[in-house]
């Protein structure tokens, strides 16, 4: 492998270390917000991120699979009960844009 990727892939890894609990807090605020105004599920859009740290979003967007399975174990959910949220007007389809998490929904009292 390529020094430049090796570099790379060691600078991802860090920098995913290093905000995922910053995102996990942001999330977690976001939940005890909706439920606090009576909803059983909460929408994170990316670009709510940016007012917290630039860096969460481009975390978050380019490691769904793995801050989701994450995120599901930090909450102690089902990961099926986290969905990607995809911009119907983006011109790519794959464009995700940010999460849901259908937090009503789990086995917690």
């Amino acid at each position: 492998m390529n020094k430049t990727i090796e570099a790379a892939l060691k600078n991802q890894k860090e920098a995913y270390s290093n905000n995922v609990e910053k995102a996990f807090d942001v999330v977690e605020q976001k939940i005890i917000t909706s439920s606090k105004e009576g909803a059983s599920s909460t929408l994170i859009a990316f670009d709510d991120l940016l007012s917290v740290d630039v860096s969460l979003k481009y975390i978050i967007t380019h490691n769904s699979n793995r801050f989701i399975d994450d995120l599901a174990e930090h909450l102690e959910i089902d990961k099926e009960l986290i969905k990607r949220v995809h911009s119907p007007k983006s011109p790519n389809d794959n464009l995700i844009t940010g999460i849901y998490i259908n937090w009503g929904e789990t086995n917690a009292e």
